[in-house]
């Protein structure tokens, strides 16, 4: 392994902590390409509670860090100082601001890529619609560190796979027409697109440029049509996604073939089903069974081990082109 480098991993809720256990474990496993992590840094908004998530992490048996670090960071001044004194190669953005929401996320990559490499939860910043957040992309292309920044997106992982195996990629290239469905338990603060719309986005080959006809936003769902063309190939497409409170299907359909979803903490499988779409939706379970078309072994940790090589699978000009679709849902004449 390369030399050592301090992590650190901003907001260490419910996914943050995740993040966090996979970097502890990472000095284990002996991957060459990545540096050692010398020391964990984990922050919540308060000094006591990043404190427990740090005692829990350093507790476990599967860390291999010299010392796990809880700290406060609550607002950008708090994060400069962390920063300072803890000078991160590498740090994960997970938190999410009351006020600004997951505009947060930019607003702490600027500070943070001065460091290092920066890999953040998607999306980068709240899309409003008037284009107003394309702005940061001005301000991190003055750092010679943005090719390290990198968006993390775990179907991007299944996306590059797909396209790797043949049958696959034979589907996706010859399709006629893509559908997909996705749900959520609970969307929370967020509007269901801001929550929803780059999972299924994040499957699209990074060759196929979306041309968006109409949106659809119900509150509860919405429906959006999109026109795609590849670029590799010549050939357009139509597609449609819905997204929608429900008991957590997730799928897409090419054509006559329905593919569901199912994910856990480790791994995310493809399985072909025998049914549509959204009959297979409203019948399956969050959790389908089927033939397995293709399992992608833990999506979240190639992410982080590849923005530890400085190598990001989702970088800077796919986060840009996601954040510009994102964007173009709400009326951004992209």
């Amino acid at each position: 392994m390369l030399s050592g480098i301090n992590a650190l991993v901003i907001g260490v809720g419910y996914f943050g902590r995740h993040h966090a256990r996979i970097l502890a474990a990472l000095n284990a496993k002996d991957i060459p390409t990545i540096p050692v992590i010398e020391n964990l840094i984990v922050t919540r908004t308060r000094h006591d509670r990043a404190e427990s998530v740090a005692a829990s992490i350093r507790n476990s048996s599967s860390c291999s860090v010299k010392a796990v670090i809880g700290a406060a960071v609550g607002n950008a001044p708090q994060l400069v100082s962390v920063l300072k004194q803890y000078r991160p190669g590498l740090t994960i953005i997970t938190a999410r601001d009351k006020r600004i929401g997951d505009s947060i996320h930019a607003e702490y990559t600027i500070h943070a890529l001065k460091y290092g490499a920066v890999l953040c939860e998607k999306p980068f910043s709240h899309a409003s619609g008037d284009g107003s957040s394309l702005r940061y992309f001005d301000d991190l292309c003055t750092f010679e560190n943005a090719r390290f920044f990198g968006l993390e997106l775990p179907l991007a992982v299944v996306s590059r796979d797909m396209m790797n195996d043949p049958n696959l990629r034979r589907i996706i290239r010859q399709a006629r027409r893509l559908e997909f469905y996705w749900e959520a338990w609970d969307r929370g603060e967020n509007n269901i697109i801001d929550d929803l719309a780059l999972h299924p986005w994040s499957l699209l080959p990074p060759t196929v440029n979306t041309n968006i006809q109409k949106v659809e936003d119900c509150g509860q769902s919405a429906r959006i049509l999109i026109n795609l063309y590849n670029q590799q190939t010549g050939r357009g497409l139509p597609c449609v996604m819905t997204l929608t409170v429900g008991p957590g299907f997730r799928g897409l359909m090419v054509d006559d073939v329905t593919i569901g979803i199912k994910s856990d903490a480790s791994r995310i499988q493809l399985i072909r089903l025998n049914q549509p779409l959204e009959k297979a939706a409203k019948t399956a379970s969050k959790l389908p069974t089927g033939k397995i078309v293709l399992e992608v072994d833990n999506p979240l940790e190639k992410n982080i081990v590849a923005a530890l090589c400085r190598r990001p699978i989702v970088g800077l000009r796919r986060t840009y082109e996601s954040q510009l679709f994102l964007e173009a849902l709400h009326g951004y004449p992209a």
